[in-house]
This record gives structure tokens, sequence and C-alpha cells, in this order.
């Protein structure tokens, strides 16, 4: 397969050319906006989404909640929580869950009774 040509790449290539014609404010040009893309990836990979903040107040929000050794279904957990209530789906609250299950150094504790999930925090 192959190899998609970026606007990175383009940059490059133009600058290649303008450089044999002895264009240096352009290439000046050329270059800025090659910084600018680096700026925005830099920024896009550092700084939390709106989404992603939202979303770790709710898991925050998730956790204060609970109490230890009881165990809450996806409904429960949304009605105790204000952040969650109304606000959120059911779907993505029980992707949150999952989230706080799988990648929340083990905080939580899930299982399946009768086809429903229950959601608990780890002793």
């Amino acid at each position: 397969m192959e190899k998609k040509i970026t606007k990175r790449d383009n940059f490059m290539a133009i600058i290649a050319e303008l450089k044999k014609t002895d264009r240096d404010d352009l290439v000046k040009v050329m270059e800025h906006e090659i910084e600018l893309m680096d700026k925005k990836a830099e920024k896009r990979a550092t700084e939390m989404t709106d989404r992603q903040k939202e979303n770790a107040q709710a898991k925050k929000d998730i956790l204060a909640g609970m109490e230890h050794g009881k165990m809450y279904r996806i409904s429960e957990i949304m009605a105790m929580s204000k952040i969650l209530e109304g606000e959120i789906s059911t779907q993505r609250t029980a992707r949150l869950l999952s989230d706080l299950y799988d990648n929340g150094n083990g905080s939580i504790v899930k299982k399946m009774e009768k086809k429903i999930f229950y959601y608990g925090l780890k002793d």
C-alpha cells in the first residue's frame, strides 16, 4: 500500500521547488505554515478536549457517589450523580464505567447477573 502524502510532505516539496528559484520570501512563508501545523499538533497531543474534561469530571462524580460493598446498576449510578442525571446517556455512562473498570487501575469491579451489569467500588 502506498504512503499517503500529507500536507507536510506537500509543503516540503514546495519549499524544495522554491529554493531552486531563489524565492526565500515564499520559503519563509511555507516554513511558517509548517511551524503552525507543528504547534497545532502539539496542542492536540497535550491538552484535553472539552469532552475529555467532562468525562474526567463525570468519572470522579461516579466514584464519589459509590459506597464500598454495594453494587449499582447503571440507572442507579445515573440517578445518584448530578452530572450524569439527564445530561449523559445510558450508553455513555456505560462507556465511562467500562473505562473505569478497564483503565482505572482497578478502581471498580463489574459483575453480571441475569444479563444485567452491576458496578461497585473495589475493596
